[in-house]
């Protein structure tokens, strides 16, 4: 157990009351075409918010690479950090970027509100979804190789492109949301989080991005 691990339960229980149990939650969600994962994302009246938790022992060496990768798919971005990476932190963040501080408790506080992305990356997006996850969606030929498939994909507009996204997650996190919820209690505890992760059941379902890619 991890200081990380009980910020993002305190994180969960704070979006569960300011937002209700009808979002979907996920942990260690993977996005993008670098195959990074998201420590916790939230899907709530069709946006997609992605936060990335920076406890007091985490490392910051690549925190500018990630939070770019955050801003080219997800609608909001929120980091979450201990207070001695503020400084740190304060000066790499942009307009859209929301800031929730950990106080010595724990507790997570919103200094700042995230704002609504609108310039995010199709083949980031499309990066994130499995090759299965298109040809079913978008009904197209299974023999379709993955390379004309992402093409013909990334001609379509950021909208419908981003109702894919939002498809992928919530077909992934639906079941493990309704598992997570039915043992949810008072507060939640860190352990409880593996329930809503893209590795539970002992198979990474981020191996998929990787599967029928011929």
């Amino acid at each position: 157990m991890s200081n990380a691990d009980v910020i993002k339960a305190c994180l969960v229980d704070m979006l569960i009351k300011n937002h209700g149990r009808n979002i979907l939650l996920g942990t260690e969600v993977a996005y993008g075409t670098q195959r990074r994962f998201s420590d916790l994302i939230m899907i709530n009246e069709d946006k997609v918010t992605g936060f990335e938790i920076k406890a007091s022992n985490d490392d910051l060496r690549d925190i500018e690479l990630q939070m770019e990768s955050y801003r080219s798919i997800f609608d909001y971005f929120y980091i979450a950090l201990t207070t001695n990476h503020y400084n740190s932190v304060r000066s790499l963040l942009k307009d859209t970027d929301g800031i929730i501080l950990i106080n010595g408790n724990l507790e997570p506080l919103i200094l700042k509100k995230a704002r609504i992305i609108y310039q995010k990356s199709k083949s980031e997006i499309i990066g994130t979804l499995t090759i299965k996850f298109i040809k079913d969606y978008f009904d197209v030929s299974p023999k379709m190789t993955s390379k004309v498939l992402r093409g013909m994909i990334e001609k379509k507009s950021m909208k419908v492109i981003q109702q894919a996204l939002n498809a992928f997650y919530e077909q992934k996190l639906t079941p493990r949301n309704i598992l997570f919820k039915s043992e949810l209690g008072c507060v939640t505890h860190y352990e409880d989080l593996a329930l809503l992760s893209f590795s539970y059941g002992g198979v990474l379902l981020s191996n998929e991005f990787t599967s029928s890619s011929d």
